[in-house]
């Protein structure tokens, strides 16, 4: 997270925008905070960030949904994220180009942004965090193993 609310320091990386790192910090946190995979997170529309503290995961492995919760800890850079993109409904996450301009589709609508964007979007802020490259699954695998963490936690307590 830290990756993303830093401004660029060289000119190579004038393109990194502070809506892309907001837009970023929102995905991660998100991702991160439910374990959601990328299919499911990009599948996300505006609606789905709703104020309940769960997010409708419709597009999920074996096409079941479910609903997944969403913690506290991810509300800031969401909230961070829409006030930057706005209230607009259709995808919550969309591309965004090197002037901070979101990117929408011929009819003005907002684009989704792709699963592949969730890969290089994952991989470039760990880089810039100065850890090992990471892929969208890392953080599924990080939010499953602190889970049972945290039941273990409770069983031995």
């Amino acid at each position: 997270m830290e990756a993303c609310a830093r401004a660029p320091r060289e000119l190579r990386h004038v393109q990194d925008a502070g809506f892309r790192r907001r837009r970023d910090a929102a995905l991660l946190a998100l991702v991160y905070g439910t374990g959601l995979r990328r299919a499911e997170a990009v599948a996300l529309d505006l609606e789905d960030a709703g104020e309940s503290g769960e997010v409708p995961v419709r597009r999920g492995k074996g096409r079941k949904p479910r609903l997944a919760a969403l913690p506290d800890s991810a509300r800031p850079a969401l909230e961070d994220w829409l006030q930057v993109r706005g209230r607009e409904p259709v995808p919550l996450f969309c591309p965004v180009r090197k002037n901070g301009a979101l990117v929408r589709d011929p009819q003005g609508q907002l684009q989704r942004l792709s699963g592949s964007a969730v890969w290089a979007i994952t991989g470039e802020r760990s880089i810039k965090a100065g850890v090992q490259r990471a892929a969208p699954h890392d953080l599924r695998r990080t939010w499953t193993g602190d889970l049972l963490r945290i039941a273990e936690d409770e069983v031995v307590s």
